[in-house]
């Protein structure tokens, strides 16, 4: 079977998700992969086209690299059209849509050159202002023979926004972090080690990384920090750029600087000083407000962290609360007490907690069993009657 897998993304973070799949479903198919050009992972046992934001992945944001950026989001998929009418692919698996405008005028032309058309929705709609693209998505949808969602309750998420392609739904959960590395050298970012070294040392310090914006919820926690004073003594570390919509966020700056115990890094952090960081805490906090996924849960179990999670997307099918982790309902109270409980932890507990997450990670989710299952199941179903 000849599959094209196509991830205009796949890299940071969402490397070790690419890499993971492509390593277990070497073993079953003959894999191509069209890919951002600076994707470093497992590759396919096929060919690897690079054709996406060679010019423009390593730009500082402006305006100029927008436009630069989607000037070469069209030629990748130009390309990709070129490489589908050559090669003539079984199936075609999509596993990020970045820019719905220019995804509705290629996607539909690509259904034509493959028998079937797979989508991974990573979110059922985007983290950011998601509303707003209902409409494009159910357009783009539309022109696959099957949705994979990462959990069983987010079946009724996308059942709420687009009931009418429901039967298209099929769950394949999110794999381990593959290849991703934990290692750390601090003596590289002087400034931020000497900035730790004159700090007060914490008995425990909780962490939060990754862009920050209204859904992720951050800001709750902040909250926490300024206002509740069983907090003083413990430490929170924020890592990752404040979206300037934020205004949640954007309005607690000001007195996030004047504190102590809450250290803020609002830029883009390498995997080095990151990993350094995450090291650094007991746990790993994700209060999103609302989400389908988070790649953030896969990379707390590569580090042995145990999280502080609210119930939101299908994040709560891949934790035992008060096992391998802190579970609590998606409000600001049930956030709070999820916070007071992994306080008055002791350390050792916390990172007991931590192992048995990234033992369950690695027992539940691993690649071979996820792609061995999407294989039999998703791309051979009925291939004989497209």
């Amino acid at each position: 079977m000849k599959v094209l897998l196509i991830n205009p993304w796949g890299i940071n973070n969402d490397q070790f998700y690419t890499a993971g799949f492509i390593h277990g479903m070497n073993n079953f198919v003959s894999l191509s992969f069209a890919s951002n050009y600076y994707y470093g992972g497992e590759e396919p046992n096929g060919e690897i086209y690079r054709v996406f934001f060679k010019n423009t992945e390593k730009m500082p944001h402006s305006m100029k690299r927008k436009i630069l950026r989607g000037m070469e989001y069209i030629r990748g998929w130009s390309k990709i059209i070129k490489i589908a009418q050559t090669e003539k692919f079984d199936v075609i698996h999509i596993h990020w849509l970045l820019m719905y405008k220019v995804d509705l005028r290629y996607v539909p032309v690509l259904k034509r050159y493959c028998k079937k058309m797979i989508l991974t929705a990573h979110n059922v709609i985007p983290h950011i202002d998601g509303e707003k693209s209902v409409d494009d998505l159910r357009k783009l949808y539309s022109c696959f023979d099957t949705i994979l969602l990462h959990g069983e309750t987010l079946k009724a998420e996308f059942g709420h926004y687009f009931p009418e392609l429901s039967n298209k739904l099929r769950v394949q959960y999110h794999g381990e972090y593959f290849g991703q590395s934990t290692d750390c050298c601090p003596d590289n970012d002087h400034r931020v080690k000497e900035l730790f070294e004159e700090r007060k040392i914490y008995e425990k310090s909780f962490i939060i990384f990754g862009n920050h914006f209204y859904n992720k919820g951050t800001d709750r926690v902040v909250r926490i920090w300024l206002e509740d004073k069983r907090f003083d003594n413990t430490q929170l570390i924020l890592v990752g750029r404040i979206n300037k919509n934020y205004s949640e966020l954007m309005s607690l700056v000001s007195d996030v600087e004047k504190r102590e115990n809450i250290f803020l890094l609002d830029c883009f952090v390498e995997d080095d000083l990151l990993n350094f960081l995450i090291k650094k805490a007991d746990a790993v906090v994700i209060p999103y407000r609302h989400a389908s996924m988070s790649g953030v849960l896969h990379t707390a179990a590569s580090f042995e962290k145990t999280v502080i999670c609210t119930n939101t997307g299908a994040m709560g099918e891949y934790l035992e609360d008060g096992v391998d982790s802190i579970v609590c309902e998606n409000t600001d109270d049930s956030l709070l007490q999820g916070m007071i409980i992994a306080n008055e932890m002791e350390k050792r507990k916390l990172a007991d907690m931590g192992k048995r997450f990234h033992e369950s990670i690695r027992k539940n989710y691993s690649w071979g069993n996820i792609t061995k299952k999407l294989y039999e199941e998703v791309y051979c179903f009925n291939m004989e009657e497209l």
